[in-house]
């Protein structure tokens, strides 16, 4: 049995509100290509763990900040 896959409910409307941004930023400047959580940590000042913990995954996140 696989684990629920999170869902905008299941994430932190704090967290959404640093992460969001900064993942539009760095789709803007780079790319989807280049695109990197933890290069986005580091510009944006914010734990890997932390965007790892609620997306999982670089495609994940990418899919979210573009329907945001």
């Amino acid at each position: 049995m696989q684990p629920p896959q999170r869902t905008d409910q299941n994430i932190p409307a704090d967290v959404r509100s640093r992460v969001m941004p900064a993942a539009l930023d760095e789709l803007a400047r780079w790319g989807v290509e280049l695109f990197s959580i933890e290069a986005l940590a580091e510009r944006h000042h914010l734990d890997p763990a932390l965007v790892y913990q609620y997306w999982g995954d670089r495609q994940r996140l990418i899919v979210d900040a573009a329907l945001w």
